[in-house]
């Protein structure tokens, strides 16, 4: 996907409620270890970076009991700006 492909489908994936507009409670970044891309739906191979998202996504939840959503480099910038956007 090119980058406006992906700020399309991250508005899409925001506006449906697949993609928390939250801030994060954890990020983890790490290589890849062949998890699929919350935003592209591709696999975030060993030789790409990954980002992992912790989120509490329902008040009340257990500090433990958090939501993970991993992404690409390109695909976390993206879901960052358009996160923020109004």
């Amino acid at each position: 996907m090119d980058e406006h492909e992906l700020r399309h489908a991250a508005r899409d994936k925001l506006e449906r409620g697949e993609l928390p507009r939250l801030s994060p409670e954890r990020i983890w970044i790490n290589d890849g270890d062949g998890e699929t891309c919350a935003l592209c739906g591709r696999p975030i191979s060993a030789s790409e970076t990954e980002y992992e998202l912790q989120f509490a996504l329902r008040p009340g939840r257990a500090a433990g009991d958090l939501v993970s959503f991993q992404f690409h480099t390109s695909c976390h910038a993206v879901w960052q700006a358009e996160r923020v956007r109004s």
